[in-house]
C-alpha cells in the first residue's frame, strides 16, 4: 500500500499542471453547457452542485500543493547510513522512474550490481559505469575485492547473455586514481552521492579503505540549492571517464588503446 501511495503521489507531482488544467476544463465545460441548457443549470443550482464543485476544486488545489510541498521537503535532500540502505532506496525509485541516462561511479561492481540489474530492465536506459582498477584495492583486502568484483561482473554478463537487448545498454570503464567520490546519477533528476575514507591500520601500518559503510546523501535537482553538487559530480565523472580504460565484459579485461563509443542519447 505504501508503494502504491508513493507511485500515486509521484504521478500527481509530475502531472500537477495537466491535472489542474483538466479539472478546470471540466468545470468550464459544465458551466458552458449549463448556460445553454436551462434545465441542467436549474438542477445544478437547485442541488448546490456549483458550490460543491467550487469547494472540491479549491480543496483539490490545496491538496496538490500540500503533496508537492511534502515531496519537495522530503526528497530534495536526505541521508542514508550505508550503501545497502541507499541502494534499496534507489531501487524503490526505479520502480516508478525510468531514466534515460545513468552514470555510476563506484569502487567495486559488487555493491552496485543490484541497481545495474534493475536498470537493465529499463529498455531505453543507457548506463555508464566507472570502476576502480584492481591495483587500487588495499593489499590487505585485494584478493577479497577481486573475487567479489569478478563474480558480480560475471553475474551482469550472464543477464546480458540471456537478453541481447541489454548488450548496448551498459558501458564500463576502469579508472586508476585513488578512490574518493562515488555515486549514482539518474538523468539530471536524482543523485546518490558519498565518499571513500582512507585510514591506516595501527597494527601493521597498512592502508584501509572504507566506503560501503559510510553515509550517502540523496539529492534532487528540484531544488536550486542542490545544483552545485550535481555539477561537481558531472564534472568529476566526465574527467575520470575521459581518461579511464575501456572494460570488455565478454573478455573480462581492459582494452588497451581503445575508446568506448559514447551514447547518442538526449535526456
Amino acid at each position: 500500500m505504501k508503494n502504491f501511495m508513493l507511485k500515486l503521489e509521484r504521478i500527481i507531482e509530475m502531472n500537477i499542471n495537466a491535472l489542474t488544467v483538466t479539472a478546470a476544463i471540466i468545470i468550464a465545460v459544465t458551466f458552458f453547457v449549463a448556460r445553454l441548457y436551462a434545465p441542467l443549470d436549474t438542477w445544478l443550482t437547485t442541488h448546490h452542485v456549483w458550490s460543491l464543485l467550487a469547494i472540491a476544486f479549491f480543496m483539490y488545489v490545496i491538496r496538490m500543493l500540500g503533496i508537492i510541498g511534502q515531496r519537495i521537503k522530503g526528497d530534495c535532500l536526505s541521508a542514508f547510513p550505508d550503501q545497502d540502505t541507499s541502494n534499496k532506496e534507489v531501487e524503490k525509485l526505479l520502480q516508478y522512474y525510468t531514466p534515460k541516462r545513468v552514470d555510476i561511479f563506484a569502487y567495486s561492481s559488487f555493491t552496485v550490481t543490484p541497481v545495474i540489474l534493475a536498470l537493465l530492465k529499463k529498455k531505453e536506459c543507457k548506463i555508464r559505469l566507472l570502476l576502480a582498477d584492481c591495483s587500487l584495492f588495499p593489499e590487505k583486502e585485494c584478493d577479497f575485492h577481486k573475487e567479489r568484483q569478478g563474480s558480480s561482473l560475471s553475474n551482469i554478463r550472464i543477464h546480458i547473455e540471456k537478453n541481447k537487448d541489454y548488450a548496448d545498454m551498459l558501458k564500463i570503464k576502469i579508472y586508476n586514481l585513488r578512490p574518493s567520490l562515488r555515486g549514482i546519477k539518474l538523468d539530471d533528476y536524482f543523485l546518490s552521492m558519498g565518499w571513500y575514507l582512507h585510514t591506516i591500520d595501527k597494527s601493521d601500518s597498512k592502508e584501509i579503505l572504507r566506503g560501503h559503510c559510510n553515509p550517502l546523501i540523496h539529492l534532487k535537482k528540484t531544488s536550486s540549492e542542490n545544483v552545485p553538487l550535481f555539477e561537481m559530480f558531472d564534472d568529476y565523472f566526465t574527467k575520470i571517464w575521459s581518461t579511464a580504460g575501456v572494460y570488455d565484459i565478454w573478455q573480462a579485461k581492459v582494452l588497451d588503446g581503445e575508446e568506448s563509443e559514447e551514447f547518442a542519447v538526449k535526456v
